[in-house]
């Protein structure tokens, strides 16, 4: 897999972008190609900051943005707000963002959630609380399923926790922890090729179990009693008429083998 992270302001505004390293298909609707899982975190462009009054606190960008809109940038799967301070969670930048996309979900910390739904600019349904992760509750850590690239991939996964620091008043100091598993195609298969020569294969030799079961044929009582040459089981032709312990050569050298087809393993 590739991580692609792209720093848009001089604050704490970031694009992430995961995506598989085999890109074996075009690219979707989206502008991206399949597989990619991408996160805006905390978009702020431009404008100014303020907490309560300006007086109070008012913030401002000192380096402008490396885009002016977020229509600049191909639809985020998620955007991801940590806090709830208008540095993070800063309305008229969040306001750039279509709010009938069909891609884009908004996950939010509980206090910035309760804020982003008061604009009344996403649908309800697109803007989750995340909820703090506990290693006794499965559904405190949020699941992406990504399709595979091709029809008999593996599909992949994208996960978001909310883990809060413990004491802290301020909710200044949380972490969110995001993990990508890169969904796969169907392998394609590799076309089987012969070897240049051909294998060789060891001597060896099987005995004939029924070298000494030679079948004679029925006499009368009144014939005399007649002398027959037991067949040999060798391949070689034979000289004499005593058959020695004989047995079947699987040698590739001998004319009676039949040398072995070749196999496609795919």
């Amino acid at each position: 897999m590739s991580l692609k992270i792209k720093h848009l302001n001089g604050d704490t505004t970031f694009l992430l972008t995961f995506s598989p390293t085999e890109q074996r298909v075009p690219s979707n609707r989206y502008g991206r190609p399949p597989g990619t899982f991408a996160v805006l975190i905390d978009p702020w462009l431009s404008g100014p900051s303020t907490m309560w009054h300006p007086k109070f606190l008012l913030s401002k960008h000192t380096v402008p943005s490396c885009i002016s809109n977020l229509s600049e940038l191909p639809e985020p799967n998620v955007v991801l707000v940590s806090q709830d301070k208008p540095d993070h969670c800063h309305e008229p930048t969040l306001r750039q963002l279509d709010p009938t996309s069909p891609l884009t979900n908004v996950l939010a910390v509980p206090a910035a959630a309760k804020k982003i739904r008061g604009m009344k600019h996403f649908r309800p349904d697109r803007v989750h609380a995340l909820p703090a992760y506990s290693s006794k509750q499965h559904d405190s850590i949020i699941r992406f399923y990504i399709p595979p690239l091709t029809l008999g991939g593996t599909p992949g996964e994208a996960t978001i926790t909310y883990i809060p620091a413990k004491m802290d008043m301020s909710g200044l100091h949380n972490a969110v922890g995001i993990t990508y598993r890169p969904p796969t195609a169907a392998p394609i298969p590799t076309r089987y090729s012969p070897p240049s020569e051909s294998p060789s294969y060891p001597n060896f030799s099987i005995p004939n179990p029924h070298q000494h079961l030679t079948a004679v044929p029925p006499t009368s009582p009144d014939s005399p009693p007649q002398r027959h040459r037991t067949p040999s089981c060798s391949t070689e032709p034979s000289t004499t008429s005593t058959a020695s312990s004989s047995s079947i050569s699987l040698s590739p050298a001998s004319s009676a083998t039949t040398s072995p087809s070749t196999v496609s393993h795919r």
